[in-house]
C-alpha cells in the first residue's frame, strides 16, 4: 500500500520496464533509494537519483500515509491483509504509521443470487449504467448492504428507484412553483404550527445520524436516513397541516437538505433539485447542511406519541416512548387506552391531530376517568356509541 503512492511517479507502463515521470530507473530503487523515501532518512548523493526527486517522491508519501482506511474483500483478511499489518509493523516502529482502519466487504449478489456468467445474471457497470442510468444504479448499489455481508443488488429496487427519483422531483417542482396538487403552500403571513417545529426538529435529527452513517461507510443506513426518513418525515408534516396550508420557507429547507444528503448517491438527481431552488455553483461542491438548532429530544418524543397508534384502530395499550417527557406522570393502562381511542379519532375525523391529541392527553392523565363502557365490536364496523371526556372531545369505545 506504501507503494500506491508514489507508483504513479515510478511506474510508466504496468509492468514497470518504462520509467515513470521521475525517470527513476528500476535498478535504482535500493534499499536506501526507499528509506529516504519511506523513512525520511537523510540524503545520500551515492543513491544515483537527483535530490529533488526523492523530495518529491518524499512529498507524495508524507501526504497519503498513515493511510485513514483500507478498504478490501473479506476474503482477504487471513492473508493479505494480516501480512500487511505485519509489514508495516517491520517497517515503522512508531505505531502512528500503521494503518488506523480496514473496512471489509462481501461479494455481490444479484436478486439474492450469486452472480455469475453461467447463471446469465451478470451486471458490468456499463450494462447496469445503460439499463437504469447512474444514479438509480447507485441507489441500488448503496440499498444493497453493507459490512461484510454479501450485498445484494436488487433490480427492483434499482427500477423503483427511477420511479421515486422522478416523481420527487416532479413533486419538488409543482409544490415550490404553487401548482401541487396535493400540498397547498400556507400564506406567508399565516401563523405557525406546532407541526412546524416538529419538522424543523426532525431535519436536524435525521441530519446528525446521516452524517454519522457516512462517516462510517454505512451506506444503506445512510440512505435510509437520507432519503426514506426525510421523506417519511415530509409525508407525516404533509398530512398534518393539508388543511392549514405547509410552510413554504421549510420545504425549501428541506428540499435542499435532502439534496445535499443524497449528493453521494445520487449526485445527478442532486443537482437538478439545486437548479430546481435556484442556487448558485454545484450541489457536490456545496457544504454539509448545519442546522441552526439542534435536536429537541423533547420535540423528538412528542412527535413519537403523536405518530405512534397510526397503523390500527384497536392496538390495545399504548407503548409510550422511553423519554421523561412520556414518563411523568405516569399513566395507568385504561388512561393509555383513552389516549390510543382519542387519538385514533382524531385520524378518523381528520382535524387538526396535535390539538386533538393534547386534548387527549389531558384526559388521559386525569385521576376523573369515568368508568369503562363495554360494547361489542362488529366486524368491519366502527364502534357503536361515542363517548365524550371530561374536555371535549370525543372518543370511541370497544
Amino acid at each position: 500500500m506504501a507503494y500506491y503512492t508514489v507508483a504513479h511517479l515510478l511506474q510508466g507502463s504496468l509492468d514497470g520496464r518504462t520509467p515513470g515521470p521521475a525517470g527513476v530507473k528500476p535498478e535504482q530503487c535500493t534499499s536506501g533509494f526507499w528509506d529516504c523515501v519511506l523513512l525520511g532518512k537523510p540524503y545520500d548523493a551515492a543513491l544515483g537519483v537527483p535530490e529533488e526527486i526523492v523530495a518529491r517522491l518524499r512529498r507524495e508519501f508524507a501526504f497519503w500515509y498513515p493511510l485513514d482506511c483500507r478498504v478490501s474483500g473479506k476474503d482477504l483478511i487471513p492473508n493479505h491483509l494480516t501480512m500487511s499489518l505485519y509489514n508495516h509493523a517491520a517497517i515503522w516502529e512508531d505505531p502512528a504509521m500503521w494503518p488506523r482502519s480496514i473496512f471489509c466487504n462481501g461479494f455481490v449478489q444479484v436478486d439474492a443470487e450469486k452472480m455469475s456468467k453461467s447463471k446469465g445474471n451478470f451486471i458490468t457497470l456499463v450494462d447496469a449504467i445503460s439499463t437504469w442510468g447512474a444514479d438509480a444504479t447507485r441507489f441500488a448499489c448503496a440499498d444493497a448492504g453493507d459490512g461484510i455481508v454479501n450485498a445484494n443488488f436488487d433490480r427492483v429496487v434499482a427500477d423503483k428507484a427511477i420511479l421515486n427519483l422522478t416523481t420527487e422531483l416532479e413533486w419538488i417542482t409543482s409544490t415550490l412553483a404553487g401548482k401541487g396538487k396535493d400540498t397547498q403552500l400556507r400564506a406567508a403571513s399565516a401563523p405557525k404550527e406546532w407541526l412546524d417545529d416538529w419538522f424543523a426538529n426532525e431535519m436536524a435529527r435525521l441530519i446528525k445520524l446521516a452524517e454519522e452513517a457516512y462517516t462510517q461507510m454505512r451506506f444503506r443506513e445512510a440512505l435510509k436516513l437520507s432519503w426514506y426518513e426525510l421523506q417519511n418525515a415530509r409525508n407525516r408534516y404533509r398530512t398534518g397541516i393539508e388543511q392549514a396550508g405547509a410552510d413554504e420557507t421549510l420545504l425549501r429547507q428541506w428540499a435542499e437538505w435532502q439534496a445535499l444528503l443524497m449528493v453521494p448517491i445520487t449526485p445527478h438527481w442532486s443537482e437538478k433539485v439545486w437548479h430546481v431552488l435556484g442556487k448558485q455553483g454545484c450541489a457536490v461542491r456545496a457544504r454539509w447542511p448545519r442546522p441552526t438548532h439542534i435536536e429537541r429530544p423533547s420535540v423528538t418524543a412528542a412527535g413519537q406519541c403523536v405518530a405512534q397508534p397510526q397503523t390500527s384502530l384497536w392496538q390495545g395499550p399504548l407503548r409510550m416512548p422511553d423519554h421523561p417527557a412520556c414518563r411523568r406522570p405516569a399513566m395507568s393502562t385504561r388512561a393509555s387506552q383513552v389516549l390510543v381511542r382519542c387519538r385514533a379519532h382524531a385520524q378518523h375525523r381528520r382535524g387538526a391531530p396535535q390539538l386533538l391529541a393534547a386534548d387527549a392527553a389531558r384526559s388521559a392523565v386525569s385521576p376523573r376517568l369515568p368508568r369503562r363502557r363495554t360494547a361489542t365490536r362488529r366486524k368491519g364496523k366502527a364502534p357503536p356509541h361515542p363517548w365524550r371526556s371530561p374536555t371535549g372531545s370525543t372518543c370511541l369505545w370497544r
